[in-house]
């Protein structure tokens, strides 16, 4: 009897350490002490037609457009209509074009230099306004070696829930394309709640 006890303690055990190593990280904090959520990565510079664009956005959980966080200047003024391989996503989703030129500057900086990046979300959405509670979406986006026959891009994405707590779960990253490059453009991407 006390052997089957241990047997089915130690499947318990295994059943639990599977599930926890499939699933996502999850961060949480109480509303009252955030301030907002910070996303960071390793940039590096790849050769190639489009590449080193990338844009950091919110969506609701519905996938509507809330906010720019960063886009790269090239494609935020004049690469979202020589380029249409450029940051795709994000390029329909914000409606660039009827974005005014005081707000693109706001949103846009140059193409940084090979390093550690960092961005924050505040919990405002375009018209600088709290969001209200609930789930969004942080999305990252990149493209590199694109071409209009097989375009290359990365999208890194995580939940964050405002509420009585701030919840952020890192959802991992989707590829697209042939290109191995965008593991080098974009790596090593960390979330994390940033106290007031």
């Amino acid at each position: 009897m006390r052997i089957m006890g241990n047997r089915k303690r130690c499947s318990v055990v295994l059943i639990a350490a599977a599930l926890f190593m499939n699933s996502s990280f999850i961060y949480a904090q109480s509303a009252n002490e955030t301030k907002a959520v910070q996303i960071s990565f390793q940039y590096a510079k790849v050769p190639g037609f489009s590449s080193n664009q990338y844009a950091i956005w919110v969506e609701s959980a519905s996938g509507e457009y809330v906010r720019t966080v960063y886009v790269t200047r090239f494609t935020a003024t004049k690469g979202w209509k020589t380029r249409p391989e450029a940051i795709p996503t994000w390029v329909k989703k914000s409606n660039i074009s009827r974005m005014g030129k005081g707000r693109v500057d706001t949103i846009s900086g140059a193409t940084p230099k090979t390093g550690l990046q960092r961005y924050f979300w505040d919990f405002a959405d375009d018209a600088g306004k709290v969001v209200a509670d609930g789930k969004y979406v942080l999305v990252l986006e990149g493209t590199f070696d694109g071409n209009e026959k097989d375009p290359s891009e990365v999208r890194y994405r995580a939940i964050i829930e405002k509420g009585k707590t701030i919840t952020v779960e890192d959802r991992g990253a989707e590829t697209k394309g042939n290109s191995k490059r965008g593991k080098t453009m974009i790596s090593n991407v960390k979330y994390e709640i940033i106290k007031k």
